[in-house]
């Protein structure tokens, strides 16, 4: 079984998620953002994974779904969709 990932690669991984999200124009007060900080500050803390969590970005009308893996070697991810991709639009 694989080794569970350190705090510090969980620490590396947040932080490319949250620059990754300043990088494409989300800002750091915007509620959708606080969010995911929060997320990943508590799974930088406890370790345990988060499997996609939904996550809304207004006004931007995206949501996000994160997944945040305890096993090391495998990589977290965080997509951005349209809102209307949600509703079938």
């Amino acid at each position: 079984m694989p080794p569970p990932k350190t705090q510090h690669e969980r620490l590396r991984d947040g932080i490319k998620i949250l620059s990754k999200l300043k990088e494409i124009g989300i800002p750091a007060d915007n509620e959708g953002f606080i969010e995911v900080k929060n997320i990943i500050s508590r799974w930088v803390k406890d370790g345990l994974a988060v499997i996609k969590t939904k996550i809304n970005f207004y006004p931007f009308d995206r949501y996000g779904e994160i997944t945040l893996p305890s096993i090391s070697g495998v990589e977290p991810t965080m997509v951005l969709k349209l809102v209307a991709e949600a509703k079938g639009s």
